[in-house]
């Protein structure tokens, strides 16, 4: 049997939401068929999962270019070392790749991942004339690439609309190993080992605190729930709204910040809540389902993807994007009521459609079909 040798070109190893969705991918990989290599554009930060490549044994290389001049300046660079390498196929993740593979890599088969929609992503991110340049770019870039594909259905839909081409969908996936149910008694001892509260519900959001995300209406619509003594809120992640989101804190809200163990606050907590305004298909959320949480969650298509094919309500409920006054009565409801089988619906949809290990056959099925 032929190996086939895969490059995945990324930005960085970074922790979020596209690095996890590519160690899923490689660490699933069938190595009789596939050697898969990495070459990342920028030196690591602090926050990185190297480490974790290394421990699935994946060569990794890194160019270490200066993010200011780091397209033009590098072009003989990131020719040479693809050319050593001398890949198969190369599967670049996110702007930058996507950028080097289009203009200086078009010789060699290639694919990419299309990890959320440029129009409402980079303009809530870097603003309306950036993130639009940025936005029209990349668009631009996905109908000169051989395969673009996109991690979830509401995306290729979009695309379809701006492109006169066809796009692939291979949904995310979360690695089953990692991330599981824990029963009652193990849920108390995670409660304790992080200071959390024994006999309260616990509300839960994991993510960047942007604009996008907007964590903002979740803290506004918890105040005025007024529910601290039945329930507390708490959030992981950190970004550019956070000092606003530490302002607005009152009795029953924690800010947390980043974290290692995102995991273990996920499973001492009762319910996910993520009031996104814009997602590709979002990893935080199915990072709450694999450990059994039920789910409230604005309105948007990629949220609605999740529960595709399984009933809405089994799991959670949905609340229009922005609209504090229905999630407060939601999280009002959701403090004084029982769950009942939410969660283990949750994990059920979780395990049938959005594992690591799914998303990885897709992948192989796709490199074999195309190579």
């Amino acid at each position: 049997m032929q190996q086939y040798k895969i490059l995945y070109i990324i930005s960085s190893l970074k922790r979020c939401g596209p690095v996890n969705q590519l160690y899923g991918i490689i660490k699933y990989l069938d190595r009789n068929r596939f050697e898969p290599i990495i070459l990342t554009l920028f030196k690591e930060s602090d926050d990185s999962r190297a480490t974790d490549f290394h421990a699935l044994d994946v060569k990794t290389y890194c160019l270490n270019v200066n993010r200011k001049n780091s397209f033009y300046k590098s072009k003989e660079l990131i020719k040479g070392s693809v050319e050593k390498i001398n890949p198969d196929l190369i599967h670049s993740h996110g702007f930058r790749p996507d950028l080097y593979t289009y203009k200086y890599l078009n010789k060699y088969k290639h694919c990419n991942t299309i990890h959320n929609y440029p129009y409402e992503d980079y303009v809530m991110t870097y603003g309306k004339i950036l993130g639009r340049a940025m936005a029209y770019k990349h668009i631009a870039m996905f109908s000169k690439m051989n395969y673009p594909i996109a991690c979830s259905y509401t995306i290729s839909n979009k695309l379809k609309k701006d492109l006169d081409k066809e796009i692939y969908t291979i949904q995310n996936g979360i690695d089953e190993e990692k991330f599981s149910l824990v029963d009652y008694q193990t849920k108390i001892k995670l409660r304790e080992k992080l200071n959390l509260n024994r006999n309260k519900k616990i509300f839960i959001y994991s993510g960047v605190l942007s604009v996008r995300k907007d964590p903002l209406t979740i803290i506004d619509a918890f105040n005025k729930a007024n529910i601290n003594k039945e329930a507390e809120l708490i959030l992981i992640g950190d970004g550019p709204l956070r000092k606003e989101c530490e302002d607005k804190v009152k009795e029953g809200i924690r800010v947390i910040g980043k974290v290692d163990n995102v995991i273990d606050y996920l499973q001492a907590s009762d319910m996910f809540i993520s009031a996104s305004k814009s997602e590709g298909l979002p990893m935080a959320v199915l990072e709450a389902m694999a450990v059994g949480l039920p789910l409230i969650l604005s309105d948007i298509k990629p949220h609605l993807e999740v529960f595709e094919g399984d009933i809405m309500e089994d799991m959670g409920e949905l609340f229009p994007t922005k609209n504090i006054q229905k999630l407060s009565r939601l999280m009002t409801k959701y403090a004084e009521t029982d769950l009942g089988n939410k969660g283990k619906n949750s994990l059920n949809c979780f395990l049938n459609h959005f594992t690591a290990q799914t998303m990885s056959n897709y992948y192989q099925e796709f490199y074999t079909e195309i190579l």
